[in-house]
């Protein structure tokens, strides 16, 4: 089970494409926020009281925000009531736009932290919001976002001599772009240019140490800004864009263009591959597990099934009736609320759902109003193409819910996205690894 926290609901940028309302209202949330972890004792409390006792094994804390490194400490005195009560619990988590002056003190500060427990080993993950180069990054995020987020960098590497011995960073990066910037990548100079960015700015700094203290994932292509109207235009320029990706990777794997990418396709961790039974039509489920593997503790004894669910609160800051708030959709009252997400989820995971057969049928629906490739008129091709698109990190329910109104309507626009063409080259890439 991963425990998630908000330290706090305040973030020092303004990202032109982030979903939090972030008016004055969160000022007052973030004010919650900070008396709750007063009280150490208040979130374990609350942990078991929402969590079924068989799921109390926490492996993971995850902390969100807001930007989390602004009021990391904040949360350690909670941090380390968990570490003592759960022993398997072995990771931190948190997601930085790693751009400000408290990022490497706070990283320092949980470290010294985690270093006071004998007999445990502990990693720290890190997950870097850097979209890519300064034309890129500090168009989304503001201009020089992109060279501090550099030199906290270079400040972390300097100040590994004061890491634990038990304790280990582990960093990866999620660059994150909207339709407008993946028009860069229809050429394949700047293709090459973003990864080397990355490999030159972020992992070869990293990697050059070669210490066993500190380590890096790279990048692959970002996230898509989800939830987004995707049309079928743009499923026909994200086919083109990954079939830029596709070419270079095969010359890559021939002429070594990168250091320390092989494959630069997106989405490559998740999608299906092998051929499929029309007669079963079963699904083992590519969500995020909200509910079932993880819970966000909030103040006022609510929980949230989501991480994005900040947003949501701040809605309902600005508008009180607020559906995902007000029926208990994503952020919850207590053990009966949470008991009836859980139902939720396990209803949509489990073998027999109905899932794919809505999936599949929407999908030769959109062929056959030329929204997606006339193939998947086909019910094999777009069975096979719904179990794609169900297996992607991008099948959430809350952005379902944002766009549709119901967490169990898939929405169409990543249908349109991966199925005019792009599905085919990140398969193919698969067979590049």
């Amino acid at each position: 089970m991963v425990a998630c926290f908000y330290s706090t609901a305040l973030c020092n940028l303004s990202c032109s494409y982030c979903y939090i309302n972030k008016g004055e209202n969160l000022k007052g949330y973030d004010d919650a926020l900070e008396k709750s972890f007063k009280d150490p004792d208040y979130y374990l409390s609350l942990f078991k009281r929402i969590v079924p006792e068989n799921k109390q094994s926490v492996e993971r804390i995850e902390v969100w925000g807001g930007e989390p490194l602004l009021h990391l400490d904040r949360v350690e005195p909670t941090i380390k009531l968990f570490v003592d009560e759960y022993k398997a619990l072995n990771q931190i988590f948190f997601s930085s736009n790693f751009c400000h002056e408290r990022v490497v003190p706070s990283i320092l500060s949980l470290s010294k932290l985690l270093g006071g427990i004998p007999g445990r080993d502990f990693t720290i993950k890190i997950q870097i919001s850097l979209d890519g180069p300064p034309d890129i990054s500090d168009k989304s995020r503001g201009v020089g976002v992109t060279s501090r987020i550099l030199k906290n960098l270079s400040l972390l590497i300097a100040s590994l001599e004061n890491l634990p011995s038990n304790v280990k960073l582990r960093l990866n990066l999620k660059p994150t772009l909207d339709i407008g910037c993946i028009q860069k990548f229809l050429s394949k100079d700047y293709c090459v240019e973003y990864y080397k960015y990355f490999e030159d700015n972020i992992v070869d700094p990293v990697v050059g140490l070669n210490s066993s203290k500190i380590s890096i994932a790279p990048a692959s292509l970002s996230n898509l800004v989800v939830p987004y109207p995707y049309t079928k235009d743009d499923g026909v320029l994200f086919a083109d864009v990954c079939k830029n990706l596709f070419e270079i990777s095969v010359e890559n794997k021939a002429s070594t263009i990168f250091k320390y990418y092989k494959v630069i396709l997106p989405y490559l961790k998740h999608g299906l591959t092998q051929r499929i039974d029309t007669t079963k039509y079963n699904f083992n489920g590519g969500f995020c597990g909200a509910a079932l593997g993880s819970v966000t503790l909030l103040p006022d004894n609510k929980v949230a099934i989501c991480h994005r669910s900040i947003g949501d609160i701040a809605d309902n800051l600005v508008t009180p009736v607020n559906d995902k708030v007000s029926n208990g959709l994503f952020v919850l009252n207590g053990v009966g609320d949470y008991e009836k997400a859980c139902a939720r989820f396990n209803n949509l995971r489990r073998n027999g759902t109905s899932l794919i057969v809505d999936l599949t049928t929407l999908i030769r629906t959109l062929a056959s109003v030329n929204q997606v490739d006339a193939k998947y008129l086909d019910e094999q091709l777009a069975m096979e193409g719904a179990y794609f698109i169900a297996s992607q990190a991008s099948l959430c329910v809350h952005s379902n819910y944002d766009m549709t109104g119901s967490q169990y309507l898939m929405y169409t626009g990543y249908v349109k996205l991966f199925l005019n063409g792009a599905s085919e080259y990140i398969l193919a890439g698969k067979e590049l690894l």
